[in-house]
């Protein structure tokens, strides 16, 4: 039997196979490290999804006396940021709602990180993407637009913070 330079075994003139290498390794995570990412990263999403909803809320519409007329709260006030990791609600309000904890339709998986700012006004979505009647009056996307730059610089030292005190 002759082994070529790629590993290759030679059994005969014009036959070649090719010989898999295979390692078993096993990978132990560090399961206090993997929470403490988890928690940066929570930390640092419940920062930016404030700093969000704070900007949404100071340029949503006030306008006092529809809203009384309506009996409904202002926009403005009804802002709120829910942060879900692991699939659990971790930071925000838990409170049922009247537009519900997460917005219809919203995943939380299991290995990922989740945010929301919403607005509980029923009234919300027409300003924010308008209606036949009204025009769009947007508070919330541009807020999001003003505020997503800069992220890493959040995270990144959130996530250190949490993953130096494992240690």
């Amino acid at each position: 039997m002759v082994k070529s330079a790629f590993g290759e075994v030679i059994a005969s003139p014009g036959t070649t196979f090719r010989t898999v290498v295979r390692r078993e390794s096993k990978i132990v995570w560090n399961k206090a490290a993997v929470d403490a990412l988890y928690a940066g990263m929570t930390d640092a999403m419940d920062e930016k999804m404030g700093q969000i909803r704070d900007d949404a809320a100071a340029h949503a519409p006030r306008d006092p006396e529809t809203a009384r007329a309506r009996g409904v709260p202002m926009m403005a006030d009804t802002a709120r940021v829910a942060v879900y990791a692991m699939g659990k609600l971790v930071s925000g309000t838990g409170e049922r709602t009247a537009s519900g904890n997460k917005p219809r339709g919203a995943k939380t998986p299991a290995d990922q990180v989740v945010g929301f700012v919403m607005f509980d006004s029923p009234i919300s979505h027409f300003a924010e993407l308008g209606t036949i009647h009204e025009v769009a009056r947007p508070f919330l996307i541009p807020a999001f637009n003003r505020n997503i730059g800069g992220l890493a610089g959040i995270v990144v030292p959130a996530m250190g913070k949490r993953v130096r005190a494992v240690r």
